[in-house]
């Protein structure tokens, strides 16, 4: 599954706007996606390597599972591009991310009137008081963003050095 070809398709013919685009382009990935899936149903004997490799992305979703295998299914341990910059560990030329879903954080509080609002949104005075611990905030998930994550075997990373960096890692 090539998703960034089915993001510069959707790119170049789709006209809406960033939003609407950025939901069509989910919706296409989407598709794929459980479009590979039901292939599956087709060949039963590639259903226990699907098993097998989603078993071994436990900390992911399922959707996210799909993607990742629908995109390299030979896919070890994963990390974000920041993750493998900060290790001093780099990319190979050419090598292009996996595309998941991540869920995009956002802080509220509670006003005096009792309305939960984004602590973006609140007054000089209101976060005077966030920030002295008189209005309790909390954490929700706004929504999802598309995001980039590389296999561990796209970087110049020792194979022997796996299990270090990745100790719970199919390897």
């Amino acid at each position: 599954l090539d998703t960034q070809a089915i993001i510069n398709n959707v790119k170049k013919n789709f006209d809406g706007t960033y939003t609407e685009t950025k939901k069509q382009i989910e919706r296409e990935i989407t598709h794929s996606v459980w479009q590979k899936i039901v292939e599956f149903q087709e060949e039963p004997e590639n259903i226990l390597e699907l098993l097998e490799f989603i078993q071994s992305f436990y900390q992911y979703s399922t959707r996210n599972r799909a993607l990742i295998y629908v995109q390299n299914p030979d896919a070890i341990a994963l990390g974000s591009y920041t993750f493998f910059k900060k290790l001093f560990y780099f990319f190979f030329i050419g090598e292009h991310g996996i595309k998941i879903v991540a869920p995009s954080m956002v802080k509220t509080f509670t006003n005096a009137k009792g309305e939960e609002k984004l602590v973006k949104d609140a007054t000089p005075d209101e976060k005077k008081k966030i920030k002295a611990g008189q209005l309790k905030t909390s954490q929700h998930i706004g929504g999802f963003n598309h995001v980039t994550v590389f296999d561990v075997t796209q970087t110049d990373l020792p194979k022997e050095d796996y299990p270090k960096i990745f100790p719970n890692a199919h390897h």
